[in-house]
């Protein structure tokens, strides 16, 4: 996790925030925090010994595992459970096999901005004293609430209060929501901390509706009987960019070089773990791998 402090603050570079020396020693507690968080999991026993352990990312395919990791502990007459903290970390030194879900890591981070917004907007009654306390902290340069909503300075203001290490602490500590940007790079360091020496298997979400029953058959040693085709269990509600987020942070990244340089710097610990997937990215142009 060295490298984290460095990207966060080559990121604040790339917009020209100029902090002082006691607002950047926060650098490095915001960039750890942006790269260990981990959801936690869901597992099932095996039908052999230990557990069928699926580690949760946010915005890639998490709520599409869980609905058929359900269905296939039924099958198997066991109970799928969801687990986070030290549970969590428990549950990986048992597992027999270990699979996890990945995808394009600049798609899944403006995914997570849409998710973000949406979760913000969608039931304003119920997130209205999270709105109200947010509005009411001092941002550096001014909040994201301040812009209009599906608008690419919107967008740009986020990227800048993510980078604000103030700002962020803001952010963090009236809204979990913000944690659907958190890297997915972060499940790395749940697996060390857990200290489990079961591999992982690291799929492209693309491929989940083929791999994952094959998964559970030859990894797993579930019977070919329990695991049935992956059924559709829907989409979450941002999937057609309601709001117009989603399109407005694509046109920033197009249009804004220095956003575009500070975004892919966030999450070039993620292409450094999935390289795969950079070469067709935006950020190939800014992240030399």
């Amino acid at each position: 996790m060295k490298y984290a402090p460095i990207l966060y603050s080559m990121a604040q570079k790339a917009v020209g925030l100029d902090l002082g020396f006691k607002v950047e020693s926060l650098n490095p507690t915001i960039a750890l925090t942006l790269h260990t968080f981990s959801s936690g999991g869901i597992h099932f026993p095996a039908p052999t010994n230990g557990i069928v352990s699926y580690v949760r990312i946010w915005k890639a395919g998490n709520n599409q595992v869980g609905c058929y990791f359900k269905e296939v502990a039924q099958r198997l007459n066991v109970t799928s459970k969801r687990v986070r903290g030290q549970e969590y970390l428990q549950q990986l030194r048992k597992a027999k096999c270990i699979i996890t879900y990945i995808r394009d890591p600049l798609a899944r981070f403006l995914s997570g901005y849409n998710e973000h917004e949406w979760r913000l907007d969608e039931s304003r009654q119920l997130r209205k004293s999270t709105i109200h306390r947010l509005s009411r902290r001092r941002f550096s340069g001014g909040s994201f609430l301040e812009r209009p909503l599906g608008n690419s300075g919107r967008f740009a203001r986020y990227v800048h209060n993510v980078l604000s290490p103030k700002d962020m602490l803001h952010v963090l500590s009236e809204d979990y929501e913000v944690r659907h940007i958190f890297f997915m790079s972060g499940t790395l360091f749940a697996l060390h901390m857990s200290g489990t020496e079961t591999p992982i298997h690291f799929i492209p979400l693309e491929s989940l509706s083929r791999s994952l029953p094959r998964f559970l058959q030859e990894q797993c040693d579930v019977p070919e009987e329990h695991t049935p085709s992956v059924p559709y269990c829907g989409q979450h509600n941002t999937t057609k960019d309601p709001l117009g987020t989603l399109k407005a942070a694509k046109k920033a990244m197009g249009e804004n070089t220095s956003i575009a340089r500070a975004v892919c710097y966030l999450i070039a610990m993620d292409y450094a773990c999935f390289p795969e997937y950079l070469e067709d990215s935006l950020c190939s142009a800014y992240l030399p791998l």
